[in-house]
């Protein structure tokens, strides 16, 4: 039997690689043998969140994420209401975060985002009456509205006059982000001003672009 040729081995090569870039299944990432979806989101990278809500929105906002083989991977996506509750609320017991979620996260100690079982019930509880607080909404009122006074204004000012580009998604993340450390830290980051800092953050809409 003859072994196949450098130009058979190229065609072949080609061929896979066009089907992995352009296969879909009625839109939906192909699920390859061996690799997964991972060749789509390869294929996605410069648009991975679109790509995301495309795939739950044909889905019915549940979709399973196929990794590639042997590498444990796998993830399931959802967005349907009733999963949510049914995972954050009503059945919360059966999803703790494992200790690989508290190593990553362990800046955030032993609080409500840490926590599993009975010590997040009981703050979950504490959480709601604070959030359900008159006193807690005036804050929230007041912070944001400083913010967007100090911050947001100040800086949509500042590029009006310097006739400057600026990305809007970029600065209401930033104007969330730091609205968010005031209220539950209590210190401001100050990402949302004038120089647009970086700030060291996982989150890449805060890193330089």
């Amino acid at each position: 039997m003859a072994s196949p040729g450098y130009y058979e081995v190229l065609l072949a090569l080609a061929c896979f690689l066009f089907l992995a870039f352009f296969a879909t299944t009625d839109g939906l990432p192909w699920n390859w043998p061996l690799l997964g979806t991972l060749p789509s989101l390869l294929r996605n990278v410069h648009r991975i969140h679109d790509r995301c809500a495309d795939a739950l929105s044909q889905t019915g906002g549940t979709f399973l994420l196929r990794g590639p083989w042997f590498t444990n991977m796998d993830m399931l996506s959802t967005v349907d209401p009733a999963n949510i509750h049914h995972i954050m609320s009503a059945n919360f017991v059966n999803f703790p975060k494992g200790p690989q979620f508290l190593k990553i996260f362990d800046i955030l100690g032993d609080g409500i985002f840490n926590s599993d079982s009975e010590s997040w019930r009981s703050q979950r509880k504490l959480a709601r009456l604070m959030v359900n607080n008159h006193r807690f909404h005036r804050y929230l009122a007041k912070t944001t509205q400083d913010k967007v006074d100090k911050g947001l204004i100040k800086v949509l000012d500042h590029v009006s006059k310097q006739g400057l580009v600026v990305d809007l998604q970029d600065l209401f993340q930033r104007l969330t982000f730091d609205t968010t450390c005031i209220l539950v830290t209590g210190y401001d980051p100050g990402c949302l001003s004038i120089d647009l800092p970086h700030v060291p953050s996982p989150r890449p809409w805060l890193m330089p672009r």
